[in-house]
């Protein structure tokens, strides 16, 4: 007969089993070891590098858990999300792209975060459900308030003011600037006693550098007079062109970038 035995929130050590049977004197027993976990996650890339606006993929690799919480940003950028991550699909990581334009924004959360076959919620877009909660503490391990929610936590930060909701973080999209990325083993996110924040588990790093965003390598071509509302074949139109900078009048002016 095959048992199972949940270790869940049993102490590191050294067990025994003993078996009997009821109705006759057979008996035997069995030793099993449980240890302490080791979770570990460490991202594909030390540094992410996007244009900021664009969509930025992230993969991260978790040992001994399936799931992981992250906290997206800090108080010394400007900007504060906190995520659960779960792996979907037992690969033994979790993929998820980030909207740069779109996030901090109050629009649906299908269009800032998304991962085809993992688990990704945000406490600004979806307000974690109970068995993805966090726990909002200060450094004596006391919860931050009676409410102890996300909000309260960026005002101890200093991200918002008393009363502001977590999409009064920005004023315009996230700027070129670095954002920390960095991984908690466990649910716990303390605010010290200088005011900023801490993981109580920080198992995983990775920055998000976004890069500033421009047009580069404009080149101006002419081609025949037609106006340029009835151009529907690129094609055809490119056959056409001559590279110069300067236009004749009645021609077209077609920019490269």
């Amino acid at each position: 007969r095959e048992e199972t035995v949940n270790f869940s929130d049993v102490d590191a050590d050294d067990y025994e089993f003993d078996f009997d049977v009821t109705d006759t004197e057979a008996s035997d027993t069995a030793n099993i070891s449980v240890g302490e976990l080791d979770r570990q996650a460490e991202f594909g890339e030390s540094v992410y590098s996007q244009t900021a606006g664009d969509v930025v993929e992230m993969t991260v690799e978790l040992d001994d858990t399936d799931d992981a919480w992250i906290q997206l940003g800090s108080e010394d950028s400007g900007f504060v999300d906190i995520l659960y991550v779960e792996d979907d699909d037992d690969d033994g990581e979790v993929t998820f792209e980030v909207n740069t334009r779109t996030v901090g924004t109050n629009v649906d959360k299908s269009v800032v975060y998304n991962s085809e076959e993992d688990i990704v919620n945000s406490e600004m877009y979806d307000g974690l459900s109970d068995d993805q909660a966090v726990d909002y503490q200060n450094e004596d391990g006391d919860d931050l308030s009676d409410t102890d929610d996300f909000e309260q936590y960026l005002e101890d930060i200093g991200q918002i003011s008393d009363g502001d909701s977590a999409f009064s973080q920005l004023t315009r999209p996230l700027q070129p600037t670095t954002y920390e990325v960095a991984v908690n083993g466990n649910n716990v996110f303390v605010v010290n006693d200088d005011d900023d924040s801490e993981l109580d588990n920080e198992i995983g790093l990775t920055t998000l550098d976004l890069t500033q965003p421009g047009v580069e390598n404009v080149q101006t071509w002419t081609a025949p007079n037609n106006p340029a509302d009835e151009t529907t074949n690129t094609t055809e139109l490119l056959d056409t062109v001559t590279q110069s900078s300067d236009i004749a009048l009645d021609d077209q002016l077609v920019i490269q970038a």
